[in-house]
């Protein structure tokens, strides 16, 4: 892989000598006897990739018609709007319910900053969710933050619920039940509704290649 990128890469040349370097040493491995890479040369490329998509991939994607439209349809979206929450829902149903329990998770976490007698309500949601928070992804040691402010005695936290919402929704992105309501006549009327004639967030109509091919966001 670094052997293909290195030299489309926007990295300092230094940095890409001893990538090239560390490259041709392992192609001329044998027998298992491969190096170890260079791991501060490695982070400096991670770092220098985190740099070009926060301050220009990402700024571009987020201002074209393709970022716009998958903000509109974002699962939250659908989980706040009453009137399709329900249709969306039973498309989460199937698969033994593991998309359904991280939408009712979500919602539910969702409501907590509302509602009184919030330390009873978090010890509730954290005893019947948690469990199956493993499966949507959401890390452990965010689960034992749940835990730990669902028996505060000053109240939970929401924000720490928040953490585990964000991997949920990320795991509700996965689901087939998810594209199958933005599919539907219902989906598509929720859609119509938010000024979106035709999804382009959907398995199905995916943006074609990009013209420049050293270049993969030159068309966002």
């Amino acid at each position: 892989m670094l052997e293909k990128h290195i030299e489309v890469l926007a990295i300092p040349s230094e940095v890409k000598k001893t990538l090239r370097g560390w490259v041709e040493v392992s192609n001329q491995a044998t027998g298992g006897s491969i190096p170890e890479p260079p791991k501060a040369t490695v982070d400096k490329v991670v770092d220098f990739c985190v740099r070009d998509v926060k301050h220009d991939i990402l700024p571009r994607f987020t201002k074209s018609p393709f970022g716009a439209e998958i903000l509109s349809l974002h699962p939250s979206r659908l989980l706040l709007d009453a009137p399709r929450r329900e249709a969306l829902l039973k498309q989460l149903s199937g698969n033994g319910s593991l998309y359904r329990a991280a939408a009712d998770f979500w919602v539910a976490a969702h409501d907590l900053a509302a509602k009184p007698h919030r330390r009873e309500l978090a010890s509730s949601i954290q005893a019947e969710y948690a469990p199956r928070l493993p499966s949507m992804f959401v890390p452990v040691s965010e689960i034992e933050r749940m835990e730990i402010e669902a028996s505060s005695s000053t109240g939970p936290a929401v924000d720490n619920f928040l953490r585990a919402q964000t991997h949920a929704i990320s795991f509700i992105y996965q689901a087939e039940g998810y594209h199958a309501f933005l599919a539907s006549a219902d989906g598509q009327a929720w859609q119509k509704g938010m000024g979106i004639d035709s999804a382009v967030f959907s398995r199905d109509r995916m943006p074609p290649p990009p013209s420049n091919a050293a270049d993969y966001g030159a068309d966002w």
